[in-house]
């Protein structure tokens, strides 16, 4: 692959503090919405430090929280190993994206009784498996927006390398995949709980941002042990996300679950599992 080293610009922590707060600073002197969004960088060296607060433990290095239009961004060092500025300033600023939909409510959201359950009517644990999947669906789909944002403002590049950067599969991911195969439902849930990471990167590579293509070519290197129909899904979903940019956002979240509900909800005859394969 074609990349930047990842160790090859190594932070010090002061170094590390410095430029985060200015990334951050920057992008919000360029970020033109209304009400303007207001954000404190809180940063904590140790990964005990950082994970006192349980959850802070299960959201990554990373944790944004909102309190009213205010938001704060935790960061911790030590969970962040030989981050290169320009990874960091990408992740930071995909997080400020991030932040900024989430003081537009009226542009995110979908009814999921309205909009969803009358698409396929369940009950039981199906119903909870769906809401599940619709999760998986919206959050996949918000980060392609903030990446197209980003896009917008010139700033793919650093998007390209904090995706590069946050390839990093768990060991057991494999075994987690083949223990779903027989399970239409539970592979719908671990696919679909790929896209956050998959539809930026698509998109990044639709674009042609820099390494992007290869930077795709490198995410399918890893996930390698897909089979060749779940790889397609994947694909699908990601040219239906760029097709379905300028319709309403819930139209684009139902479009989606429709592409999960033909491939996996209704082509086989089996029941959702009262407990889906972890993923």
């Amino acid at each position: 692959m074609t990349a930047p080293d990842i160790h090859s610009q190594d932070l010090t922590d002061e170094d590390f503090r410095t430029q985060a707060q200015r990334y951050v600073d920057d992008f919000l002197k360029l970020l033109m919405i209304y009400p303007s969004l207001a954000v404190t960088l809180v940063f904590y060296p140790t990964r005990k430090d950082y994970e006192a607060d349980r959850r802070r433990k299960h959201e990554g290095p990373i944790y944004k929280e909102k309190n009213g239009s205010r938001f704060t961004l935790h960061v911790c060092r030590e969970l962040l190993p030989a981050i290169t500025p320009i990874a960091l300033q990408g992740w930071l600023e995909h997080e400020l994206g991030l932040c900024a939909q989430m003081l537009q409510p009226e542009f995110y959201t979908i009814n999921f009784k309205q909009k969803i359950f009358p698409l396929m009517p369940v009950t039981g644990s199906a119903e909870y498996i769906m809401l599940e999947l619709m999760e998986h669906l919206e959050a996949g789909f918000k980060r392609h927006l903030v990446t197209r944002m980003l896009l917008e403002m010139g700033h793919g590049l650093p998007q390209a390398h904090f995706y590069y950067y946050r390839i990093n599969p768990e060991a057991d991911d494999h075994k987690k995949y083949k223990r779903a195969i027989p399970h239409p439902w539970s592979m719908a849930l671990l696919l679909c709980a790929r896209l956050k990471e998959y539809l930026p990167i698509a998109l990044l590579s639709r674009m042609h941002i820099d390494f992007s293509h290869d930077l795709e070519a490198y995410w399918w290197k890893v996930h390698e042990y897909m089979l060749p129909g779940d790889r397609m899904f994947l694909k699908l979903i990601a040219d239906d996300a760029a097709q379905q940019e300028k319709t309403d956002y819930p139209d684009r979240i139902v479009s989606m679950f429709k592409l999960a509900r033909s491939h996996y909800l209704n082509s086989r005859q089996t029941k959702p599992p009262s407990k889906p394969v972890i993923h």
